[in-house]
């Protein structure tokens, strides 16, 4: 989303506010440009870590984020990037 309320790529120099899966791609683009998958594959593995730890959870990220809230948005992610840092 632009300043001004607009849709736009995640990765156009206009986007300004983000949702949980846009904000993955726009840093994949951001930290390695031209791995057009590395979004995707992290974004597998989050799903999979959620399905195999938190059952209950739905492990689609887009569905974490639009029906769930903020907070467990971001400690799903923090866990995942604690476990691939470990």
């Amino acid at each position: 989303m632009s300043d001004d309320s607009r849709s736009v790529d995640p990765t156009d120099v206009r986007a300004h506010r983000f949702c949980a899966v846009a904000a993955l791609r726009r840093a994949a683009h951001e930290l390695a440009p031209g791995q057009h998958d590395l979004s995707d594959r992290v974004q597998n593995a989050l799903e999979q870590m959620v399905h195999l730890r938190h059952p209950q959870l739905s492990c689609c990220l887009e569905n974490l984020n639009d029906d769930g809230d903020h907070a467990t948005v971001v400690r799903l992610l923090d866990e995942f990037v604690a476990e691939a840092m470990a």
